[in-house]
């Protein structure tokens, strides 16, 4: 009967269906339990990966790594790594077209040209030009001058280049400014003339946001005020060892939510079409809000605070 092909059809499908959770990170946890209790999952087990190992070996094809990798590739049709870099995407060619399509991966190949704070600025500036500063806030990259607390060639070996190590790491740090980052623009938050206006404005000091280039979870992420770029640099020496930073005016008098900072987020899969339907199609989840868990206002002076000021919930929990 066609219900019985049907069922024949979906037991084939669930036997041969398997996901790969690298680690139970970013949610990795989460994304098993659903796949297992909604679409009837199997997951790609360490055991799963010693037969494959053992099946290799037998076809005397287990010496070349990435032979294991493909062969994986084959077996495995859904991917969740908590970083883009786990992922083989060199050995996306040695698969065939159909194959390829089959297989989904919770990165794309140079993502992290949205998801890296710093290039995700510079990408947003030279893609909308003179808007950008019109309708975002003043952001800028600050980062660790290459030459850095540089020394002589000590002997790393010994006892005296361990000290002279350790000496060059409580040294202050050396600051590649942008050009347009001035001691009037840290203290007033505005560039140009702009920076002289308001004698209040310049004794309180504007509010920046600091945020780790390539840190996630919120981590790192903290408010500063000061009124010059020797207390900015200072200040960034106690957040070693990052090197680079996105250092953005903060919006001081946001739109709350019952009196709470809050984001929205929302997720789109794009998925591309088949010869038969050609295109995009997209998926969305109607999204939530990520609330703070202070009240604003009462700490809106109150930089400290990261619950009031970051609405991560790795801030929040």
């Amino acid at each position: 009967s066609s219900a019985g092909l049907m069922m024949k059809q979906q037991q084939q499908q669930q036997d041969s269906s398997f996901f790969y959770i690298a680690t139970l990170g970013n949610s990795g946890g989460f994304v098993a339990q659903s796949l297992r209790s909604n679409l009837a999952m199997k997951q790609f087990t360490e055991d799963d990966q010693r037969a494959l190992k053992k099946q290799l070996k037998a076809q005397k094809k287990d010496k070349d790594k990435d032979e294991t990798w493909v062969a994986m590739m084959r077996a495995v049709s859904f991917y969740w790594m908590r970083h883009r870099s786990s992922f083989p995407w060199r050995l996306l060619p040695r698969l065939t077209a159909e194959e390829r399509m089959q297989k989904l991966v919770n990165h794309v190949v140079l993502e992290n040209e949205l998801t890296n704070k710093h290039l995700l600025h510079s990408n947003l500036e030279r893609h909308m030009g003179l808007d950008y500063a019109r309708l975002h806030p003043m952001t800028f990259t600050v980062a660790v001058a290459k030459d850095s607390n540089s020394s002589g060639s000590g002997n790393g070996d010994s006892d005296n280049g361990k000290e002279e190590e350790e000496a060059k790491e409580k040294q202050p740090r050396k600051y590649a400014w942008p050009k347009a980052l001035t001691d009037d623009v840290v203290l007033a938050g505005v560039a140009g003339g702009d920076a002289q206006d308001g004698e209040c404005k310049r004794q309180a000091g504007a509010k920046w946001i600091i945020k780790p280039t390539q840190r996630s979870c919120g981590e790192g992420v903290h408010l500063w005020r000061g009124s010059s770029l020797g207390e900015l640099a200072k200040h960034l020496d106690g957040e070693r060892p990052t090197t680079e930073f996105v250092v953005q005016r903060y919006i001081d008098n946001p739109f709350c939510f019952q009196g709470r900072k809050f984001d929205i987020r929302v997720y789109v899969l794009l998925v591309p079409g088949t010869a038969a339907k050609p295109g995009l199609r997209a998926y969305y989840h109607r999204g939530y809000i990520r609330i703070g868990g202070a009240d604003y206002a009462a700490n809106r002076d109150n930089l400290a605070n990261r619950n009031a000021h970051v609405t991560n919930f790795h801030v929040q929990r």
